[in-house]
């Protein structure tokens, strides 16, 4: 009984032996599991622990980064406002210089000269309505813009080369209104122009037979006239009203073929029409070119409607409007 108690107690205590190393192997690999788990919750931790500082870190970095665009993009902002700050208090040295003295005498100067450019090319109309204080005041005009001249009637030659200088130019105006003048009395009114020294015969020509499709007339008329070249400059004026524009440019032919040197182109008296005129001169000037120029005669008396007749290349324009026309502001009108 003793053995078999001493073999059940050893088999016994082998059994108790077996199962402590059993549960002690068991404990043990817990834990190890459990240090596995533990290491691999730290590592997990450490892991996320150094991404939440790299994220941390980015987002501090994120934010200096925005903190320094922000800067940057403030700073501009500031460096820009500052600029335009400094742009305001300081004074724009365009606007310094056109403000100066200095420029505004100039600019004054100069629009005075281009004033004085365009009187160059305009010339006072003395008609028979004037009267003699009228007269008077248009030569005062004229001599004031220093390169003026004037156009007179025949019995106003006399008192034109005696009260105006020398400098101022006098051309006669001959056969006015359109009037059917004997030819006798033309020419011989072109020889008294001649004689007084004027420099030039002004010839109103008479187109009502070339209106009416006989153009032989006015072609014998120039050549009349062409007769007196060596004695004084003629200029045939033709009057712009009735004529179409396919007798303007035949009529400009025959001027050509019979080689004048200067034309005149007349508004209508009455009822002055500036465009029509525009258009007989821009015709003129097409078929004559600069060889022969083309002057518009008439009651011209804003600065517009002389623009019109020199953009269509008129050359001068001769009005009898000369005191209302030459106060205007004509320094923007080009001339040739």
């Amino acid at each position: 009984m003793e053995e078999k108690e001493s073999l059940f107690t050893e088999n016994d205590s082998e059994t108790k032996e077996k199962d402590f190393d059993e549960s002690v192997s068991e404990e043990a690999e817990n834990a190890f599991e459990d240090e596995e788990v533990s290491e691999l919750s730290d590592d997990k931790d450490e892991d996320f622990t150094e991404e939440k500082e790299g994220e941390n870190f980015d987002c501090e970095n994120d934010s200096e980064d925005e903190d320094k665009s922000e800067t940057v993009v403030f700073g501009y902002t500031e460096n820009v406002s500052e600029e335009k700050s400094e742009e305001k208090k300081e004074e724009n040295p365009f606007i310094k210089i056109e403000e100066s003295s200095e420029y505004k005498k100039l600019e004054k100067e100069y629009k005075e000269y281009r004033q004085k450019k365009v009187l160059s090319h305009i010339d006072a109309l003395i008609l028979p309505n004037m009267s003699q204080n009228d007269i008077k005041q248009e030569f005062a005009e004229v001599v004031r813009a220093e390169k003026g001249s004037v156009c007179v009637l025949p019995q106003t030659l006399k008192q034109a080369k005696k009260e105006l200088p020398q400098i101022i130019k006098v051309s006669v105006l001959i056969n006015y209104p359109f009037a059917g003048s004997e030819k006798s009395t033309v020419f011989a009114e072109i020889k008294t122009a001649a004689r007084a020294k004027a420099n030039s015969a002004v010839v109103c020509m008479n187109l009502s037979s070339f209106l009416s499709g006989n153009s032989k007339i006015i072609d014998k008329d120039l050549k009349a006239l062409k007769k007196f070249g060596s004695k004084i400059k003629v200029v045939p004026l033709f009057p712009a009203q009735g004529l179409s524009l396919e007798q303007a440019s035949k009529l400009a032919a025959l001027v050509k073929v019979n080689m004048i040197t200067r034309v005149g182109i007349a508004l209508d008296p009455l009822a002055p029409n500036v465009d029509k005129a525009a258009d007989v001169i821009k015709i003129f000037y097409n078929v004559l070119g600069e060889q022969c120029p083309v002057d518009a005669y008439g009651s011209i008396c804003s600065a517009e409607a002389a623009e019109t007749l020199f953009n269509a290349d008129a050359d001068r324009v001769v009005t009898a409007e000369y005191r209302a026309l030459s106060r205007q502001k004509l320094d923007g009108v080009e001339v040739k």
